[in-house]
């Protein structure tokens, strides 16, 4: 270390009366290079007894029972005597020779409430101190507070109190340093924390929507069971995001979550892994395993913290032997050289090893390892989405191949009319099993599709008038909100059926990166940054690859005070409409010529602004309406016909304009085949 911390345990003199005091010199510690201190010295230590700053300058000033460094109270003896769990203490401790600068004290969450004093001033409280249970109040959460400002010394008095909890007293060091940097590095840990939880929980409800939709594989139940429970933790424990962000929030219950945040996580593995790999995995275990966690669920639901809170000692045993089993079956998979074994093992090794690390932090057997802890979390939910990627990537490949095969067969039934009826009964089993593909494969499609419930919150009147060529479509339509923005699209990919879909769902990823990872919200900025990922995207194949999407993208920002939408737009080859109220001619915002993909004259694409009051409506589409062959001449409807269809309606309810769009469609085509993929959306403010 570049740094010496010199630790002076004297006899010194207040108010004329000698007494043990815990004293540390800050001399040598130049905070302008070194930012933070850990203070890992003796504290004073006055177990059962409340004293104030006052107390200590009085002729009698009281002698501490210890001078103790942070360590929990099952661990102490005052007068020969363990002091046990439950009781409450006073710390002191004096630092001399403090630099003029400002300087914050990081106070790390105690069990199980704390009450802080510099200098003669109580300067914050977690939880409520008491002698008894009935007086003290628990809570968990880590609080910063300012020193006193050019104060050359600083006397730090502690009031530490736990009744509720296995595990009482001050255990964590407290850290002293620079403000800016003690917040800096709490606000990383709390995005840290936020984002794991948040992206567990993403592929926890993704996994269990495609369960919803396709109820045959109980692994893709279990792992997103095991996702959403787990992603409770990282912002309810470690670092107590939530308790910080809600103070008043009932301590029982984030206990009692924090607990569940790893038994649920278990359970559910356990049967995830025996899903996977049933050959590998005794079912005698799995079931003990299950009955052992379903009465450890039982006893945290029912019973009080004082009660659960000891299921911690038995999950340091349980968990290191639930690693050693979990390894022997992903062995004895691999060597199977069964599908996703090798994939399955190094993500249940990193999960393993992450939760190890959390119950032992937990416990104080070893540091707070917090962004070791979250690199091992993002590493497991990588390795199992390259798991749930090859299997969507193999249901396309699937449907694909099945597409040729037809062809194939189609091809032979004409060169072989000897051989029909054969032939006929082989390609209704294929189509069958295409078709069976190609339904999964919209259900997929269907699953990053903005949900109604979603929309309707956001845009209470609108309609989504949307009817694919084909099973699949390369026609989407897409909602964001991002920073008070209300971002929504209508995007018309290259190509219909299987093809366009695939190429939907690489776009429509590029939509969610360019607002989710790069933090945009204008619309020609997102168009711009979507262009650049599909390109990467395409450019890693051998081929070249010119597929790409046509998109109309508006950027809705509510105004209260004046009454009115702020609207910004974009477009690549496709226009808005907007129809004011009581307005007979719709207004026309003209795209940008080029589209999100290849392009020889690329440019940035434009944002247009403007604002929309109540009863303005304003429409989104692709060309599928306006190509649409029919009529009595077989010719286009054109999008002149379409602009006066929708004055003519818009008087109408959002919903019915819908419906009205389906019957003059049909009319309109009459028995003519639908000519490609069609999606308008009409959003009324």
């Amino acid at each position: 270390m570049r740094f010496v911390v010199v630790f002076i345990f004297i006899v010194s003199a207040f108010s004329g009366v000698a007494h043990a005091a815990a004293v540390m010199n800050l001399q040598a510690i130049d905070f302008a290079r070194q930012k933070t201190v850990i203070l890992n010295g003796n504290w004073e230590f006055y177990w059962n007894k409340f004293y104030y700053p006052a107390d200590f300058k009085a002729a009698d000033a009281p002698q501490p029972d210890l001078l103790t460094a942070p360590v929990s109270w099952n661990d102490l003896k005052v007068d020969g005597k363990p002091c046990g769990s439950y009781g409450y203490a006073t710390y002191r401790l004096k630092l001399v020779n403090c630099p003029k600068q400002q300087l914050m004290l990081n106070a790390y969450s105690v069990q199980t409430s704390l009450r802080i004093f510099l200098n003669d001033s109580l300067v914050d409280e977690v939880g409520q101190v008491g002698t008894d249970a009935a007086s003290c109040k628990p809570m968990n959460r880590d609080i910063q507070v300012l020193f006193p400002a050019n104060a050359s010394e600083v006397e730090i008095v502690l009031h530490i109190a736990n009744f509720h909890h296995r595990k009482g007293g001050f255990v964590q060091p407290f850290e002293l340093g620079d403000p800016e940097t003690i917040i800096t590095n709490q606000s990383r840990y709390y995005i840290l924390d936020a984002l794991e939880s948040a992206a567990l929980a993403i592929i926890g409800f993704f996994l269990l929507a495609l369960y919803i939709f396709r109820r045959k594989d109980l692994s893709v139940l279990y792992f997103s069971l095991f996702s959403i429970t787990l992603s409770l933790r990282p912002v309810i424990s470690v670092n107590y995001l939530l308790a910080n962000l809600f103070p008043d929030i009932s301590w029982s219950l984030m206990l009692k979550l924090e607990y569940l945040g790893v038994l649920f996580p278990c359970l559910f593995m356990v049967l995830f892994i025996r899903k996977l790999f049933p050959a590998q995995m005794s079912l005698i275990v799995v079931r003990i395993l299950i009955v052992v966690f379903v009465v450890k669920i039982a006893i945290t639901v029912f019973f009080t913290p004082a009660v659960f809170s000891w299921l911690v000692l038995a999950l340091l045993v349980l968990i290191p032997l639930g690693v050693l089993l979990m390894t022997v079956v992903i062995i004895r998979a691999v060597i199977a050289k069964i599908d996703g074994a090798n994939y399955a093992g190094i993500g249940v090794i990193v999960l393993f090893v992450s939760l190890v690390l959390k119950v032992m932090t937990y416990a104080g057997i070893l540091p707070a390892m917090n962004a070791v802890i979250t690199l091992l979390d993002i590493g497991f939910i990588f390795m199992m989405s390259l798991i749930l990627g090859s299997r969507f990537s193999m249901q396309f490949v699937k449907v694909e191949t099945l597409q040729t095969e037809t062809e194939k067969q189609r091809f032979d039934i004409e060169q072989k009319k000897q051989q029909i009826e054969h032939q006929k009964e082989l390609v209704e089993e294929k189509n069958k099993e295409i078709l069976d593909s190609i339904n999964y494969a919209k259900r997929i499609q269907a699953a990053i599709l903005p949900p109604g419930r979603l929309m309707h919150e956001r845009l209470p009147q609108h309609f989504i008038f949307y009817k694919p060529k084909d099973i699949v479509a390369g026609d989407f339509y897409w909602m964001e909100e991002k920073n008070g923005h209300v971002l929504f699209a209508v995007a018309d990919c290259t190509g219909h059926g299987v093809p366009g879909s695939l190429v939907s769902v690489i776009c429509n990823n590029g939509l969610n990166r360019s607002v989710r990872e790069h933090g945009l919200t204008d619309p020609a900025e997102i168009l711009d940054k979507t262009r650049e990922i599909i390109i990467a995207e395409f450019e890693k194949s051998d081929e070249e690859v010119k597929d790409g999407m046509d998109i109309s993208l508006i950027s809705m920002q509510h105004n209260p005070s004046q009454q009115k939408i702020n609207v910004r737009w974009a477009g690549a080859n496709n226009p808005v409409w907007i129809l004011r109220k009581g307005a007979d001619q719709i207004e026309e915002l003209k795209p940008d010529k080029q589209p999100i993909g290849k392009f020889a004259n690329a440019v940035s694409f434009t944002t247009h602004s403007t604002e929309l009051y109540k009863g303005d409506c304003i429409y989104l589409f692709t060309d599928g309406f306006a190509d649409q062959f029919g009529g009595e001449k077989g010719k286009k409807y054109k999008y002149a016909r379409l602009k006066e269809l929708l004055v003519h309606i818009a008087e109408e309810p959002m919903e019915k304009q819908a419906g009205i769009l389906d019957q003059e469609l049909n009319r309109w085509k009459d028995v003519l085949e639908q000519t490609d993929d069609i999606c308008i959306a009409g959003i009324k403010m």
